[in-house]
């Protein structure tokens, strides 16, 4: 499995339910990226995320969450 690779988005939050800043740890360029996440409510920061991973190369973006 050597073309399996790991990044992360560090959100920061100005305040609840604002985010701030998002910086992406990692390389994402020519990669399908997943983002796994807890709990979904109006799914800004999800897409705030995958616009973040799009930017930066990402070539298709899969999300799951729990509910």
């Amino acid at each position: 499995m050597d073309d399996i690779g790991l990044a992360m988005i560090i959100k920061q939050r100005a305040r609840a339910g604002t985010v701030d800043q998002m910086d992406l740890v990692g390389d994402v360029n020519d990669c399908d990226c997943i983002i796994v996440d807890d709990m979904i409510d109006t799914a800004g920061t999800l897409c705030k995320a995958a616009d973040v991973l799009v930017s930066k190369g990402a070539r298709r973006v899969f999300a799951f969450a729990s509910h």
